[in-house]
């Protein structure tokens, strides 16, 4: 019998941050997550350069099946991104209660695969996003006195859901307390800016597209 599934969609702060959960069947993201467990992860990368680095990262993830399974996805279903242009891909390790620092992504739009097959809320593994509102534009962050105050938002990583937000946001990882976090990352940058492989999001495109030999 086939799996039956239906999309949610979330959306926070008009766009700045969305959320798409029910993308995948069970199957499927099982698959996924065995097949991200075997990519070679290398040490080093750091959230800002004066801070250690944190986590291994893959940068060889367009390799891989799972990522294909994303890309198809992100072409077939995910209009938001429509006609945005591709620039990378990067998978992301944190080892037991590692948490990254605070940072900003080097494109437009970041979009974050949680590949856990399970989840509880004690078990921590969220994203979290510091928001100010200079990221907010017409929203104001303010208390009864009219003063500025910063927002914390959380993103729990449901197995399967897709995180797409906007990467000049100031985001952290933090780690599961008692597993390994594995999260691919597809990066994304507005069409002609000339930091892109020149690849743009095509909406219902059912081709595969395998980009592997041009980034």
């Amino acid at each position: 019998m086939k799996e039956r599934i239906t999309l949610d969609k979330t959306v926070y702060f008009d766009g700045l941050i969305t959320t798409y959960d029910n993308m995948f069947s069970a199957s499927a993201i099982s698959a996924m997550e065995t097949n991200i467990m075997d990519a070679p992860f290398k040490y080093g990368t750091k959230d800002n350069p004066d801070q250690p680095p944190t986590g291994l990262q893959c940068f060889e993830f367009e390799h891989f099946h799972a990522w294909q399974t994303l890309w198809n996805v992100v072409n077939e279903k995910l209009e938001d991104l429509e006609g945005l242009e591709y620039r990378r891909s990067n998978l992301n390790f944190f080892a037991m209660g590692e948490d990254a620092y605070y940072h900003k992504d080097d494109c437009d739009w970041t979009l974050l695969y949680y590949c856990n097959s399970k989840w509880d809320p004690d078990e921590k593994g969220e994203t979290k996003f510091f928001i100010t509102d200079e990221d907010l534009g017409d929203y104001k962050l303010q208390d009864v006195k009219g003063n500025t105050n910063p927002l914390v938002l959380s993103i729990a990583p449901i197995p399967g859901r897709l995180c797409f937000f906007k990467s000049s946001i100031n985001h952290s990882a933090t780690g599961f307390r008692s597993n390994a976090r594995f999260v691919p990352a597809l990066k994304f940058v507005e069409a002609g800016k000339g930091n892109g492989t020149g690849i743009i999001v095509q909406k219902g495109n059912q081709q595969t597209l395998d980009i592997r030999s041009q980034v």
